[in-house]
């Protein structure tokens, strides 16, 4: 039998007979034993420059925890070890003035937290951005009027509805999203006698409420159809279990429970039965979907075998509020030639797209005047102009890329009577650094091999021209 089926059967049978009810409690008990209900997982500290009396937690779907201090009118998150993440200024949505909200509850469903007005009597609910800190009024309760802090305000995903309780109350008051009465129900203790002292309030999957208690050092679970008891662990936090909100993700697979302390510094994280929580109040949870750009094509930076790509930040959707992005390789970075995949993450969710660099980049080709191998020098240009710069026609052939090896470069030497990057005729491939004889011949264009230091000597009709292809397809024509 499934914890779920069992707390199910439980419950059916806790409405015939007392004995039933006791002989349940002993079996969930023991189908509990792994999970060990109430074992502190861990104690988290609040982070120094956020310190101060305090009732509320609030957990997202991504895992980032709010709260807030005592008639302070800050929004404050921060991850699950307690690192500060920010602090927001709410204020109301019509006057901009500041307001302090006391617990709150995240809603999975419009992403956003329910809070309830610290002092305001009867209780005022507000809906707050937790991306803005903009708190939108949504209506007051009808009777709660006890005491100054709110620390009972819980989010019912599975009916989108509202439950409320004064400042140690007796009483948990139920509303729906807009604020229409439901009525309330009166927790009660393991002897059916009223239970009392009513703090934290968070709701659990099912027909189940988690309850703080003040001084009391434990946790409660009771019926949300009626309010009666139905099972209660010690709390490993202080003497005041104030704000309360599950957590299905943070520390996954186990389900946790935040307690908020009064005293203001730290927060107990307490394991809960298997099934028990889901967050945003139990009901759906609407996941983080991040979309990342399309595909994105570029030519390579002048001189480099690369790029540096800035691309688009990824697009949140979903219950993505305070998502962290992180892409791999990050915008700006320098992508080599060919195709990156780029991966990104937020809130639990991913997307990846490609940046492909091409490289657009023609080689260089050049060459430059060679000794005679006969003289051992290079002649000067004679007084016939038509004898050009070097009459011996000894040359290097000279050739670079931005991506391409130079041993890789083959270059050959065409005829520019046969077009301005040559035809047919084609003398070659050469390795750069090769040394050649070039000489114009205009009744014909043809190679003889030599010997030595000399590759061959190049006959062309018109000009000679020097033309290197790279690995990637760009060509370059030199005269």
């Amino acid at each position: 039998m499934t914890i779920q089926s069992l707390t199910k059967a439980c419950i059916r049978l806790s409405n015939i007979t007392t004995i039933a009810l006791g002989v349940c409690t002993s079996l969930m008990l023991t189908q509990w034993a792994g999970a060990a209900p109430g074992d502190n997982i861990t104690t988290v500290p609040i982070p120094a420059s956020q310190t101060g009396v305090g009732v509320s937690v609030a957990v997202d779907c991504n895992g980032v925890v709010y709260f807030t201090g005592g008639a302070l009118t800050t929004l404050h998150s921060m991850d699950k070890t307690g690192v500060a993440l920010g602090d927001l200024p709410i204020v109301d949505s019509v006057t901009g003035g500041a307001i302090a909200v006391d617990e709150m509850a995240w809603d999975g469903s419009r992403s956003l937290l329910w809070g309830g007005q610290h002092g305001s009597n009867p209780v005022k609910v507000y809906q707050i951005d937790p991306v803005t800190g903009v708190a939108t009024f949504q209506w007051t309760s009808a009777t709660i009027s006890v005491g100054s802090y709110r620390d009972g305000l819980a989010y019912d995903g599975t009916d989108d509805t509202i439950w409320i309780s004064g400042d140690v109350s007796t009483t948990i008051e139920h509303y729906t999203s807009a604020g229409a009465s439901l009525g309330a129900i009166t927790p009660k203790n393991s002897v059916g006698g009223i239970l009392g002292e009513i703090s934290g309030v968070t709701v659990g999957t099912g027909d189940l409420l988690y309850l703080g208690q003040d001084g009391a050092v434990r946790i409660v679970q009771v019926k949300k159809s009626n309010g009666d008891f139905i099972s209660s662990f010690a709390s490993p936090g202080g003497a005041r279990d104030e704000g309360l909100e599950c957590d299905p993700v943070n520390f996954a697979p186990k389900l946790a429970l935040w307690s908020r302390d009064f005293s203001g510094n730290f927060f107990s994280v307490i394991e809960i039965e298997p099934g028990s929580c889901a967050c945003g109040g139990g009901g759906t949870n609407v996941p983080c979907t991040i979309t990342c750009p399309d595909n994105i094509t570029v030519c390579n930076d002048a001189g480099q075998c690369g790029a540096v790509v800035n691309y688009p930040a990824p697009v949140l959707s979903g219950g993505c509020s305070n998502a962290v992005v992180a892409c791999d390789p990050p915008s700006g970075s320098s992508f080599p030639k060919g195709t990156t995949t780029v991966t990104c993450t937020a809130g639990g969710s991913t997307c990846s797209f490609t940046v492909t660099v091409n490289d657009c980049e023609a080689p260089r080709v050049a060459c430059r005047p060679a000794e005679n191998p006969s003289g051992k020098k290079i002649p000067v240009a004679g007084k016939n102009p038509r004898s050009g710069h070097n009459p011996d026609g000894f040359y290097q052939l000279l050739a670079r890329d931005n991506c391409d090896p130079i041993a890789s470069l083959q270059i050959y030497v065409k005829d520019s009577a046969e077009g301005p990057c040559g035809g047919a005729f084609a003398a070659g491939p050469y390795a750069v650094g090769t040394i050649v004889k070039l000489t114009q011949s205009p009744g014909h264009a043809g190679v003889q091999p030599m010997a030595g230091v000399v590759t061959a000597h190049v006959h062309t009709r018109g000009e000679p021209v020097l033309v290197v292809t790279d690995s990637s397809g760009n060509t370059t024509c030199h005269r």
